[in-house]
């Protein structure tokens, strides 16, 4: 087992190894509180770090860029900005889903649809049928 600078009693009592809470401040506990709280996960550093990026996942209501993304599905997900002059885009999400790539800018929602849709439920939308309203 690697060491810990925590220990945790069975009564549920715990402490760190050469020092005294009555000596510490508020800050210090507060610290010693969340060291504890992550050696008790016995995770490591490293998974630490892979369950973060995980969490940093491409989601809906996420704004990348100034884009809120809308809609994601199959690898695909699709966003708006009113401020850009091209407000739509249709991005490729990267592999570990945690960021984006491969933009493709439209003026209209209905083209960004027809983007989206092409790409992300491998369908073609008739240009005439597609939703129209921005």
């Amino acid at each position: 087992m690697k060491h810990r600078f925590t220990y945790k009693e069975p009564s549920g009592a715990w402490g760190v190894h050469g020092e005294e809470f009555r000596n510490m401040s508020d800050t210090m506990y507060g610290a010693m509180c969340k060291l504890l709280d992550y050696e008790e996960t016995r995770l490591s550093p490293d998974a630490v770090e892979h369950i973060q990026h995980q969490l940093k996942e491409v989601h809906t209501g996420m704004k990348i860029q100034d884009y809120e993304i809308f809609g994601i599905f199959n690898g695909y997900c699709i966003a708006f900005n009113r401020k850009a002059p091209e407000p739509y885009v249709v991005w490729t999400i990267d592999s570990n889903k945690c960021g984006v790539h491969n933009g493709r800018y439209s003026g209209t929602k209905a083209e960004a649809v027809r983007e989206f849709a092409e790409h992300a439920f491998k369908i073609s939308l008739d240009e005439n049928k597609a939703e129209t309203a921005d």
